[in-house]
């Protein structure tokens, strides 16, 4: 019934334990099952589609931290039968966080609209929410103001500035403000370790693994790297092995051992076309066409090139 309390209350439950698993104990493995669990408990039940929706953006999280293409189902399904109760954010961010590579014209349209309302918009979850879907998408630079603003803010919301603030390092390190972005990171590290939020903090890892390899940092690579992948085989979190073997495989294209950066960038794909779930993938395809070319496998990175020309990203 619609007024009845106990709607939706599994997906409510799975969403507050999966949100304590990714923040305090790491396991975005156990995480995902949660949810799922409880956003299909909570839709086999009956009404209460709203709390559904409302625990579906941890369960793309989960989704998107565990990295692995098979791991989405749960979360296709769960969009599938909310169908138009679906939140145009999430709606959005299905398609471009959780598979950058496919996203439609549509898609991308929708996108924009969001990126310009968020510009006035004053709920700090909606305007990370907004961001992330944006970074995949190449849209990252139009959300600056606003993950400013909130950044500068954090007071009021601690897990959103932070988010803020590796989303900030991120767009740092594409534009090319390495100085600002290395900062940043470095600031949020600290922070995601005062508020417990380990698996949640390796996006910031990562943008200082790849700082590091671009400016030939070989040590520090190493140790970055390793402590991704370390925590890839702790926590379950897929996204960290693409994450380490992007800065891997950027640091040996600086160093000119192309072998080694086909090997190391290997792991994100085939390397002749994008593969799904994977934006890892998609950002470090360039890379990836210069190791094919360099080690001559020019058919493939031609491959990939072209594949590249038909994202609408």
């Amino acid at each position: 019934h619609a007024d009845d309390p106990r709607a939706g209350r599994p997906a409510a439950v799975a969403a507050a334990a999966a949100a304590h698993l990714l923040r305090d104990e790491g396991d975005g493995g156990t995480a995902l099952l949660v949810l799922a669990r409880g956003a299909a408990t909570a839709l086999d039940e009956g009404p209460g589609p709203a709390a559904v929706a409302d625990a579906l953006p941890t369960l793309l999280l989960a989704c998107h931290l565990a990295g692995r293409e098979d791991l989405w189902r749960p979360f296709d399904d769960a969009l599938a039968r909310l169908g138009t109760d679906v939140p145009p954010v999430l709606a959005v961010a299905a398609r471009t966080l959780a598979d950058p590579a496919r996203a439609t014209r549509a898609d991308l349209g929708r996108l924009d609209d969001l990126v310009t309302a968020v510009q006035t918009d004053a709920d700090p979850v909606s305007v990370v929410r907004v961001a992330a879907a944006a970074a995949p998408a190449g849209r990252l630079a139009a959300c600056r103001p606003a993950l400013r603003r909130l950044a500068a803010g954090g007071g009021v919301d601690r897990a959103a500035a932070l988010a803020a603030r590796v989303l900030l390092a991120q767009d740092g390190f594409a534009a090319g403000r390495w100085d600002e972005a290395g900062h940043t990171a470095a600031e949020a590290v600290r922070e995601a370790g005062r508020l417990g939020y380990r698996l949640l903090a390796l996006p910031y890892g990562d943008v200082l693994a790849l700082l590091d390899a671009a400016r030939g940092d070989e040590e520090a690579v190493r140790s970055r790297a390793g402590d991704l992948a370390a925590a890839a085989a702790a926590h379950g979190a897929g996204l960290a092995v693409h994450l380490a073997a992007h800065a891997r495989g950027l640091a040996a294209l600086g160093r000119g051992d192309y072998d080694d950066a086909a090997r190391h960038l290997a792991a994100l794909g085939p390397t002749g076309r994008l593969a799904p779930h994977a934006p890892v993938a998609l950002s470090a395809a360039l890379d990836v066409v210069e190791a094919a070319v360099r080690t001559g496998r020019r058919a493939q990175a031609a491959a990939l090139v072209a594949a590249l020309r038909r994202a609408p990203t």
